[in-house]
């Protein structure tokens, strides 16, 4: 599939995708953290976009250009190989010597996905993207070594009124968040600039550490969320191309915790998404069901600003109740959606033998996240 049309274009002239990692805020919020941005104005198969891609070696050794989540395609390709293989090499004048593939990482669901309880959790959709790598086995794209994203995830269409969104939940859940609000739980959104949202980071930064404790998980580090509200506290207007994003902090009111935070919640919202990038939550006080009443607050806030869909950002892959994670599988369900499978992301070498070096590097070292 040919290119219609590429060209580079500023950081700033981004679109307001659907996509938030697409955006002008995290392309700035990338760059911060070391990053090198680059954009591009795309035709792809009568799609006309804009296209966010990072330089995630920017000291000019050997390694990834990563397009997050894009492109961002409003009609659906017939080849998605021969359109990422077009684009990577249309991409590949205007970028620096040093990259070795240009790693796709689309918003698209897999081509192999059964959305069914039997095939629920076994690696089958995964193994039939390597073996068929688009159609190309041995061909120019290539499944990555790691995915970057989560593939799999929950969305909420936002649609329906609040009493039917309620009504479309697990008992348990609709349980839960009234508990909490009987409770008196109450939850406060920080925008970029609020005063009170340095003290918020840092009770963000006291939850993120006790999760990690507590799960074993590897927390957010939390010089990568004070870029993204700096980043954001910096973008205005036009420049941020209708790109937000909130810290939400739900606290207890009655005595002896009241003020105290119990959950929070980084919340960006994207044209007409939006996304719960990160969460963190306390072991006191469980029984308030303060992370309820967070994500409640969070999917009102998002339908009142005109957002169409909610996207929880990543679920475990399997319906394991032995899954380490399969509590966040049970809590994000309770609040309905609907299951999405994503292809993950591929490889477009454009340096052979530097790419089978990184490939190697990558695939003897731990998962990378950016």
């Amino acid at each position: 599939m040919a290119i219609d049309a590429l060209s580079p274009i500023a950081i700033d002239e981004l679109h307001a995708p659907r996509e938030f990692m697409q955006s002008p805020l995290w392309a700035e919020t990338k760059r911060r953290l070391g990053d090198r941005p680059y954009a591009f104005s795309a035709s792809i198969g009568g799609n006309h976009t804009t296209l966010l891609a990072l330089d995630q070696q920017p000291d000019d050794t050997a390694g990834v250009c990563y397009v997050p989540h894009g492109p961002d395609l409003s009609t659906p390709l017939n080849d998605y190989a021969a359109a990422m293989f077009d684009l990577a090499w249309a991409m590949q004048p205007h970028l620096p010597r040093h990259i070795a593939c240009i790693r796709f990482d689309p918003p698209w669901p897999s081509l192999y996905w059964e959305d069914d309880d039997e095939y629920r959790g076994k690696p089958a959709a995964h193994l039939q993207e390597i073996r068929m790598n688009f159609g190309r086995p041995s061909g120019p794209v290539r499944k990555a070594p790691t995915d970057v994203q989560p593939v799999d995830s929950l969305t909420l269409d936002l649609s329906p009124s609040e009493e039917r969104l309620l009504a479309s939940m697990k008992p348990k859940t609709r349980y839960n968040i009234r508990l909490a609000s009987r409770h008196g739980v109450r939850v406060e959104r920080y925008a970029p600039g609020d005063r009170g949202l340095e003290r918020a980071l840092g009770e963000w930064n006291r939850l993120a550490e006790e999760t990690e404790s507590r799960h074993a998980l590897a927390a957010t580090d939390p010089i990568h969320i004070r870029a993204l509200f700096e980043a954001a506290a910096d973008l205005c207007g036009a420049a941020a191309a209708g790109a937000t994003v909130n810290l939400s902090v739900a606290r207890a009111t009655g005595t002896p915790f009241a003020g105290t935070a119990l959950a929070a919640a980084v919340i960006a919202r994207s044209a007409e998404r939006a996304f719960y990038l990160y969460g963190a939550s306390s072991g006191e006080e469980r029984q308030l069901m303060a992370p309820y009443a967070l994500q409640w607050d969070a999917i009102r806030a998002a339908k009142s600003a005109g957002c169409r869909e909610y996207d929880f950002c990543g679920i475990p892959p399997a319906h394991d109740p032995g899954h380490p994670l399969h509590g966040l599988y049970r809590f994000k369900r309770g609040f309905g959606g609907r299951e999405v499978h994503l292809c993950g992301c591929w490889d477009v070498p454009l340096d052979e033998e530097a790419y089978e070096v990184l490939r190697a590097r990558e695939s003897a070292g731990p998962s990378f996240h950016g």
